[in-house]
């Protein structure tokens, strides 16, 4: 079976274009892992830094939060990735917000270029 990959045809699932280098995650970003702060710091006014705790987050691949927290815990940056590692794992929204990651996902901080790397990330032939 063939499918197209980046403007190339691709009969392996797991080709790598020309030019391309495959090499660990962990080895090209840091992965942070979310931590919950208590409900009690969790508010719908405004107060504090947006909570990112899962898909409820993300809309359209972009974080959409719904709640703000006055405990922070672990961040993520602008730009950062978000993937979910509770149901549905492996979801993945770009972040548009400083926030505080629950433990219903991870931050990915690549060292360079996040644009181009998500799309390899995306690729249902990964």
């Amino acid at each position: 079976m063939k499918y197209r990959l980046w403007g190339e045809d691709v009969e392996e699932i797991r080709k790598i274009p020309e030019g391309w280098e495959e090499k660990e995650l962990i080895k090209v970003a840091t992965i942070k892992m979310g931590q919950s702060p208590s409900s009690d710091n969790y508010n719908d006014e405004g107060r504090g830094v947006y909570l990112i705790q899962g898909n409820a987050d993300c809309n359209n691949r972009k974080t959409s939060p719904r709640v703000w927290t006055t405990q922070i815990t672990k961040t993520c940056d602008i730009g950062d990735i978000i993937m979910t590692v509770r149901a549905p794992v492996g979801a993945i929204s770009k972040c548009l917000h400083y926030a505080c990651i629950g433990r219903g996902v991870c931050s990915i901080k690549f060292t360079n270029n996040n644009d181009y790397r998500i799309i390899r990330l995306e690729s249902p032939l990964l």
